[in-house]
């Protein structure tokens, strides 16, 4: 099997955190609930002692369960350095896009501001086009990516 699907299957069988099935203290107040209880004939003491050693399996049960999710959480795999490596990564890529995000927003507000003298909705800089189509005045455009261009810069390359 290749090592990127080998990395896929696994990446598939990881877990999160949140969810991992680790509710332990009802079953254990049930079980201390009835070894507190203590009945005084044989017959309820030994229905008791039953009933709470199926309580302490499924409890055992339970724990392995969650064993066996721990061992297979996300991440569980890498060292203390690779994990650190990992956290700066992303806080570093959070930060990229948050800042793509800001710049995404201005973008539509310029766009917006634009289109609005397209249409003669108000006054401002006349002139200026979007995406290097024709205006009057000074030949200024934005280019797609959003960079400002004049008509002379424009001649100086063809």
């Amino acid at each position: 099997m290749n090592p990127a699907r080998q990395e896929n299957i696994q990446q598939e069988n990881c877990l999160d955190v949140k969810e991992i099935d680790c509710e332990f203290l009802p079953l254990i107040h049930d079980i201390l609930k009835r070894v507190e209880k203590d009945p005084s004939d044989a017959s309820s003491k030994n229905k008791e002692s039953i009933e709470v050693g199926n309580k302490i399996q499924e409890l055992n049960r339970k724990l392995e369960k969650a064993k066996e999710q721990v061992r297979v959480l996300r991440g569980i795999d890498l060292n203390p350095e690779e994990q650190k490596l990992q956290l700066t990564a992303l806080k570093n890529q959070l930060a990229l896009k948050k800042e793509l995000i800001q710049k995404y927003k201005s973008f539509a507000t310029v766009t917006n501001f634009l289109e609005a003298q397209k249409t003669g909705g108000g006054s401002g800089v006349a002139g200026i086009t979007v995406n290097g189509g024709s205006g009057a005045g000074s030949g200024a455009s934005l280019n797609g990516s959003g960079n400002a261009t004049t008509a002379q810069a424009a001649d100086s390359e063809n």
